[in-house]
């Protein structure tokens, strides 16, 4: 596998387009290694959780769960790799880099709900196609608002099912279930190809 990302074309077309596998690959290595016990399962789902950087608002998602359900160790190895990929975006861009992605995300975000709601899930862009539909207007500041006021629904709900899971005394990571719900509903700029997200915990569920 490693081999394969060697070639340059095929690295671009995962890491510089859509990333729907790897965000497949690891949240089903989260779910995975949520129900086995030991540090090095933390550390690993640290680790993993930390990767998942590369989508920012689902590595970091990921990481409330962690710190919701208090794997100190995992939270740990989260924040070393998160380290190390903004020392190598640094490295490239300089140590503003951050910064300059925000203010070119939050750009794009205008742009894409403008033109590619109609293929987005989630409620912030359901509710805006309902508006257009409808003749309804708000301003782009008011939809980015909106976008964060549901966004922040995710950590939310995050800790309900977290507190919800430790009530009934289930296994250590079972919060873990409903971050692809969670994230598909209520987080920003979410595409019909990540309902993929949705068949991990499925899968979950129903294994054998």
């Amino acid at each position: 596998i490693v081999g394969a990302f060697l070639f340059a074309p095929l690295f671009m077309g995962v890491f510089g387009g859509q990333i729907v596998g790897l965000n497949v690959l690891c949240y089903a290595l989260l779910l995975a290694l949520a129900f086995r016990h030991g540090m090095s399962a933390d550390v690993l789902s640290g680790v993993v959780a930390g990767i998942w950087m590369v989508k920012p608002h689902y590595g970091l998602a990921a990481v409330t769960v962690l710190i919701c359900e208090r794997r100190w160790m995992a939270c740990i190895s989260w924040s070393v790799v998160t380290a190390i990929l903004w020392a190598l975006g640094a490295l490239v861009a300089g140590v503003n880099w951050v910064s300059g992605w925000l203010a070119f995300a939050r750009h794009f975000a205008e742009i894409d709900l403008v033109t590619n709601a109609h293929q987005m899930t989630g409620i912030v862009p359901t509710l805006y196609s309902v508006a257009v539909k409808l003749g309804l207007s708000l301003s782009p500041s008011g939809w980015e608002l909106f976008a964060t006021s549901a966004a922040l629904l995710v950590p939310a709900g995050i800790l309900i099912a977290t507190r919800y899971e430790r009530s009934r005394k289930a296994t250590p990571g079972g919060a873990l279930l409903f971050l692809g719900p969670l994230l598909i509903i209520f987080a920003p700029m979410v595409n019909f190809y990540d309902l993929s997200l949705g068949l991990v915990p499925l899968m979950a569920i129903f294994r054998p």
